[in-house]
């Protein structure tokens, strides 16, 4: 075994390290991370970097550090454990949704990138389950401004630190679905080609309603949208 801190710089070293010694990466798992909760106004600047340094630019630079090796022998499968953060998260996770939407938005482009050379990305999205991610919540360091005191953006932090907040997800059940997705067996045989999965009942809510929230854009601004172009 290894340490690898990935927010270390030089953290692709350990996997130029295991490949020179012969131990071929044919899977990478992106699942550190932890989430630092306040009002968007209340972080400052180095409290963003930090959050994006372990959940977007750490997973970056092992994903750049196993590539080289991975088109060489033209296979390979990058996970990346997502969150409903980034796909629509709740008042107080605004810097953690950013981090989360970014690599996610960096993994649709890569699927596309490295198709051509057998490698394939998945991207599991989870809603909440039974771990102590909840134990690793930061909060912001400057003191809530008064205006906040009492707010949702609270209320919700205050849910997520108290001891009645009990998620139903089954992690065990659940790192046995990303098991069969990540090789093909079982639940994830012939699913192959999806890249996107969402686990958790409270996710396909939350998707359900982002999706309803898009269609109703979509459809509110369709003609204003479509009449912008220049004229012949």
């Amino acid at each position: 075994w290894l340490t690898l801190d990935v927010d270390d710089p030089n953290g692709g070293l350990v996997i130029e390290k295991l490949e020179t010694e012969g131990a071929e990466i044919d899977i990478l798992v992106n699942n550190a991370g932890w989430s630092i909760h306040g009002p968007v106004e209340s972080f400052s600047e180095d409290e963003a970097r930090r959050q994006m340094e372990t959940v977007f630019f750490g997973p970056y630079r092992l994903i750049r550090a196993v590539l080289p090796r991975m088109r060489q022998r033209r296979r390979g499968l990058i996970l990346n454990i997502g969150s409903g953060a980034g796909v629509g998260g709740r008042e107080s996770m605004g810097i953690y949704a950013a981090s989360k939407a970014a690599m996610d938005g960096l993994t649709r482009i890569l699927s596309r990138e490295v198709a051509p050379f057998n490698i394939r990305t998945l991207t599991i999205q989870l809603g909440a389950f039974d771990t102590n991610f909840t134990s690793e919540l930061r909060l912001s360091s400057a003191p809530l401004p008064h205006d906040y005191v009492g707010g949702i953006g609270e209320k919700v932090v205050q849910s997520l630190q108290g001891s009645n907040f009990k998620p139903d997800g089954d992690h065990r059940k659940a790192s046995k679905v990303i098991y069969e997705l990540a090789v093909g067996e079982g639940r994830g045989e012939g699913k192959e080609d999806e890249r996107v999965v969402p686990l958790g009942r409270d996710m396909f809510l939350l998707m359900d309603n982002v999706s309803m929230n898009m269609q109703h854009q979509i459809e509110t601004f369709r003609e204003i949208g479509n009449n912008v172009y220049l004229e012949p």
